[in-house]
């Protein structure tokens, strides 16, 4: 929220394109989340979810690094690699606890992402500190396609609730019956 208010406080108002690069990441999290876990519930034999893995790997990179590249924010490559770490990490060495907490975090994370995509599309937000001067100086390459494009102040507000949302359902739904998060 703090981006929303005070943009130039944040690295001087890179975080501006970082955020939507963010949300937009957070969407292939999802994507792949739902995908991994299906393979993983499946158990099919260790090669072919190598052969799985590593075509889809390839697949999500190519996205990774068009949002990378679309917002300037490299650094979105590094979050793109701890998540598909993650995702391996379930794929090859998980139990089946993990791999059931890999397809819940991933309905839920779905059902709120699209609820809080459909959110920013329909519903206005004000400027606040992301003006059109500011957005000018500091994501010049933005383009006039795309509602958060166009309006990034959504897509920061966006991602703050759909974050908040999750971390309050890591705390309750997401947490086992001993009170522990699940794995």
């Amino acid at each position: 929220m703090q981006v929303w208010l005070w943009p130039r406080e944040w690295d001087n108002g890179r975080w501006v394109p970082y955020g939507i690069g963010l949300l937009l990441m957070e969407f292939l999290t999802l994507h792949s989340g739902g995908l991994f876990a299906g393979i993983a519930l499946a158990q099919p034999r260790v090669l072919d979810r190598l052969k799985y893995f590593a075509i889809m790997l390839v697949f999500y990179a190519v996205f990774a690094w068009a949002f990378a590249a679309g917002t300037g924010s490299t650094s979105l490559l590094l979050v793109f690699a701890g998540v598909m770490t993650g995702r391996a990490v379930t794929l090859f060495l998980g139990d089946a606890a993990d791999r059931e907490a890999l397809a819940k975090r991933s309905a839920l994370g779905i059902v709120a992402f699209l609820t809080v995509t459909f959110g920013t599309i329909f519903i206005d937000v004000p400027e606040m500190g992301i003006t059109r001067q500011l957005l000018d100086e500091v994501y010049p390459d933005r383009g006039d396609g795309g509602v958060w494009n166009r309006y990034p102040e959504r897509a920061i507000v966006g991602a703050a609730v759909y974050f908040a949302l999750m971390g309050l359902a890591e705390l309750t739904v997401l947490r086992s019956r001993s009170g522990a998060a699940v794995r």
